[in-house]
């Protein structure tokens, strides 16, 4: 009789131990349901939810965030996102061309056995790019233009000048140069330099060329920031020098 009350005590004991430790879960732990957006503004002049941040770097705290079923421990913390581990990643990202970096914050504070829905509002992108166009009569053939991103030479040209983008810090002043063939003679315009923008803006580099021999390279600035000015830069086809 006295070893069966043992035993029954044991079970007893085990699913109270069990059971409080249930009660104490819910009691201790909360959830965090996440949500993210980016203001693709360069590219679709619009604010977009992010359906799968599952390449994004997500941090509660200093805890990786894996999802909503996550536990936390009550109390506040602050949410970070960015869709690369840090501006100098995305920069260097795609073949060095680089991609838009996005990051934000919220705070949050989650309630024992509740879950909480937040969403981190990432804004416009950190960084600038550079676009080139072409517009180029027969004469002119070959022409590239290329800019130097650290130790790397990116080339634009006109077969990728529709889709290439290349990424850098905003601000940064880009070197670059221009190749082209003119007559069967090749001719390069070396030396030259272009600063960008603020964070979220595109400038582009036009390069143009009438029936008289003459390429002007224009620097826009996207248009959806509004007109950042230009400057103009003309060159006589045949020679490779700049005009004055």
């Amino acid at each position: 009789m006295k070893k069966i009350f043992s035993t029954l005590f044991v079970a007893a004991t085990m699913l109270s131990a069990c059971t409080n430790e249930n009660i104490l879960d819910v009691a201790s732990y909360g959830y965090l349901s996440l949500g993210l957006t980016t203001d693709n503004t360069v590219t679709t002049r619009a604010v977009q939810s992010v359906s799968n941040f599952s390449t994004w770097t997500v941090k509660v705290g200093d805890t990786n965030y894996t999802g909503p079923s996550q536990k936390f421990a009550a109390g506040t913390y602050t949410v970070t996102a960015s869709n690369y581990a840090d501006l100098a990643t995305a920069n260097a990202s795609k073949e060095n061309w680089g991609d838009a970096f996005y990051s934000g914050s919220a705070s949050v504070t989650l309630a024992a056995g509740k879950t909480k829905n937040v969403t981190v509002v990432c804004g416009t992108a950190k960084n600038a790019r550079l676009a080139v166009s072409f517009s180029l009569n027969a004469a002119i053939t070959n022409c590239t233009l290329t800019a130097k991103k650290g130790d790397n030479d990116l080339e634009f040209n006109a077969s990728n000048a529709s889709t290439a983008k290349a990424y850098y810090a905003a601000g940064s002043t880009v070197n670059y140069s221009v190749s082209y063939t003119y007559g069967g003679a090749t001719k390069t315009l070396t030396g030259k330099s272009v600063t960008l923008g603020a964070a979220a803006t595109e400038k582009k580099i036009n390069i143009t060329a009438n029936d008289n021999g003459t390429i002007t390279i224009s620097v826009s600035y996207d248009d959806t920031f509004g007109d950042g000015g230009s400057d103009t830069i003309t060159i006589d086809a045949a020679t490779g020098n700049e005009v004055a």
